[in-house]
């Protein structure tokens, strides 16, 4: 006798082989959130249409240094959510081993950044990137559509940009003014809350093979040659366990002048440690497939645990609690480690 549903029984949700559609990514992780302890779900805003922009804190009780990383900003990107939910699943299940990660730092993780332009693009138009914000009065495009949407990818900008960028109709429209949109306006908030406590920021992409730092138009930064040292040393563990290549630069060396990105935002402001952004794909497929989730899950699994186990002995001493370090001594000391002399002050 089929019992199913006197049982009300859900089977559970395979994330690890297929690309859920929103209410499916919604709800497994209400479903995660209720059977971990050490799971909590923030939701921070609502979109133009209404969706919920949620962040998920995992921490195994201590305060200890967070690491932030943010997925999906990009409509059309459907495997940083991927990847970072089965990351999610990682971090869950080695919670009590001596070697996780949760014994050294809380997890924020942002998996879709923009759930109207992911929406969107499930639904209507593959190659979709932007949110789905309107604007009063209309605009006309040169198909004779109206414009809708802005590029959040890059609605961080604190620079001049091209022209082409501020036009509405355009994919790669920046938004009116920096930080306009619900998503970002609201993470900003969010990261500047947690900035004092922040060891390293990620934000996870799509469609390349590249781990890229900030900056994409300017100077480097105080510690540039530190980080890029620590995420060459990731590749090359990357390369040797998984015969893959992931090149290590600035975003304007690697691309191109990516204006008003997430993470040189963070960087300027806020000042993070590590900060860089890891872009995925599989081979050389244009498009992720289903079946490269976990094999990038874990591309991007190691890239982390590579570059933390580096980066916990150099800064987490300045996130102990005994001690208050500002901004300008966490500059200060990132300077004087590039020039070879670690100085830790508590």
């Amino acid at each position: 006798m089929d019992t199913t549903k006197k049982m009300n029984f859900t089977p559970e949700i395979d994330i690890s082989n297929s690309f859920l559609e929103w209410d499916g990514i919604t709800h497994w992780v209400d479903a995660q959130v209720k059977k971990n302890r050490n799971l909590q779900k923030i939701v921070i805003a609502k979109t133009y249409e209404r969706r919920d922009i949620f962040i998920l804190k995992i921490s195994n009780g201590n305060k200890k240094p967070i690491v932030f990383i943010v997925g999906s900003e990009d409509g059309k990107d459907w495997v940083s959510s991927s990847v970072i939910l089965n990351f999610l699943i990682k971090l869950l299940k080695d919670s009590d081993m001596d070697n996780s990660l949760l014994k050294y730092f809380d997890f924020y993780l942002a998996p879709i950044l923009n759930p109207d332009g992911f929406v969107y693009s499930k639904i209507y138009d593959r190659f979709w990137s932007k949110n789905r914000r309107e604007f009063f009065p209309p605009i006309s495009c040169l198909n004779h559509s109206l414009s809708v949407g802005v590029n959040i990818d890059r609605n961080w900008f604190h620079q001049k940009v091209s022209k082409l960028m501020e036009e509405e109709c355009k994919n790669i429209y920046i938004g009116y003014e920096p930080l306009s949109e619900e998503e970002t306006h609201t993470l900003s908030y969010v990261l500047n809350g947690l900035a004092i406590n922040m060891i390293a920021f990620i934000n996870l992409k799509g469609f390349s093979k590249f781990i890229t730092i900030p900056y994409a138009h300017r100077e480097p930064t105080s510690n540039h040659d530190i980080v890029l040292d620590i995420l060459t040393s990731a590749s090359t563990t990357l390369n040797k366990i998984y015969n893959v290549t992931y090149y290590v630069d600035t975003s304007n060396r690697l691309i191109y002048n990516f204006s008003g990105n997430m993470a040189d935002w963070v960087k300027r402001k806020l000042n993070i440690p590590i900060v860089f952004t890891q872009y995925l794909k599989y081979q050389n497929y244009v498009l992720p497939k289903p079946s490269h989730i976990l094999q990038l899950t874990q591309h991007f699994y190691t890239t982390l645990n590579e570059t933390m186990i580096i980066a916990k002995d150099i800064y987490a001493p300045l996130f102990n609690n005994k001690c208050t370090i500002s901004k300008i001594t966490i500059s200060l000391i990132n300077i004087v480690i590039v020039f070879q002399s670690i100085i830790i002050c508590c």
